[in-house]
C-alpha cells in the first residue's frame, strides 16, 4: 500500500480556509481518493477540550503554556488521525497546522523586540544618552537568534 498525501491549508481567520478544505477535500473524492478532513487546534475529542481551555482562559495563561497545549492537541491529532490516514493510503486535507503557530509565535517575539526597542528609545529620551542613532532599525538577525532573550527581556 501506498502512503498517503498531507496537505494543510493555513491562513490568517476568516480568510475562507475551512471553506476551501472543503473544496479540496470534495474535488479529490470526486478524482476517487480516499479523503480525511481534519482541523488544528482540535480535530479530535482530546484536542477539543485542550483548545476550550485555550480559549476560555485567553490572557490568563503564559505563552508558553497555551504554546504547549497546541502542540499537545497537534500531537493527538497526528497519533489519532493524521497518522493512521496516511499510513492506510489516504488523503489528508488540514484546516490548519503547524505553520498557523510558527508565524503567530514569529510574529509575538517580532512584537514583543518592537516593544523592548520603544521602551529603549523612551528611556534613551529621557537619559539624553543615545546608545544607537535614530535611524538604526531592529536586525531581523536578532529575532532569530535570541527569541528566549527578547521573550524574557518584555517582563
Amino acid at each position: 500500500m501506498t502512503r498517503g498525501l498531507f496537505l494543510s491549508l493555513d491562513g490568517i481567520d476568516g480568510t475562507g480556509k475551512s471553506t476551501q478544505c472543503r473544496l479540496l477535500a470534495d474535488w479529490l473524492r470526486g478524482r476517487g481518493h480516499e479523503v480525511v478532513t481534519c482541523a488544528d487546534p482540535g480535530g479530535t475529542a482530546v484536542g477539543a477540550a485542550l483548545r476550550e481551555i485555550v480559549l476560555h482562559h485567553r490572557g490568563e495563561m503564559a505563552p508558553a503554556c497555551e504554546a504547549f497545549l497546541f502542540m499537545a492537541s497537534r500531537a493527538q491529532l497526528v497519533a489519532e488521525v493524521i497518522d493512521p490516514a496516511l499510513a492506510s493510503g489516504r488523503v489528508v486535507v488540514c484546516d490548519r497546522f503547524l505553520l498557523a503557530n510558527v508565524v503567530s509565535d514569529v510574529l509575538l517575539v517580532a512584537y514583543v523586540a518592537l516593544l523592548v526597542h520603544q521602551r529603549n528609545a523612551a528611556a534613551e529620551r529621557d537619559m539624553k544618552v543615545r546608545f544607537l542613532p535614530q535611524t538604526a532599525r531592529l536586525d531581523p538577525a536578532l529575532l532569530r537568534a535570541e527569541p528566549a532573550l527578547l521573550r524574557r527581556s518584555a517582563n
